[in-house]
């Protein structure tokens, strides 16, 4: 009599060779979250700089609030200056409302499946 294949888990033992089965598959969970409340003391403290858009995973955002604080900040003299900083406030007023979004998709449950076919069948 021949065993159907099981699906293989996280609790199964690393050694356990994938092309024992017929059809594996394999679930990775990322369960680590986000707390609103620090993304808005983050924002509220530190968002000139991007503090918060680089805690809730957007490096590249982070980096436009910084890089546009700085740039503005430093040409105050220049009336250009204030539209960089105008943009960055403009950012921030929108994060004021969105961040709560934000961080309910970063914490949503982010399953990755990944199903591999083997030819083999388990012998045993």
């Amino acid at each position: 009599m021949s065993e159907s294949p099981t699906p293989a888990t996280v609790n199964q033992p690393q050694s356990q060779s994938f092309s024992h089965a017929s059809n594996t598959t394999v679930v990775v969970q990322n369960s680590v979250g986000k707390s609103t409340a620090v993304a808005y003391v983050l924002w509220f403290f530190f968002g000139m700089i991007g503090a918060h858009k680089f805690y809730l995973r957007k490096p590249i955002q982070g980096l436009a609030y910084l890089g546009l604080s700085v740039l503005g900040w430093a040409t105050t003299f220049l009336i250009v200056g204030w539209v960089f900083l105008a943009l960055v406030w403009l950012g921030l007023l929108f994060d004021l409302f969105l961040m709560p979004g934000q961080v309910r998709k970063l914490n949503s449950p982010n399953v990755t499946s990944v199903a591999t076919t083997s030819s083999h069948s388990h012998q045993g």
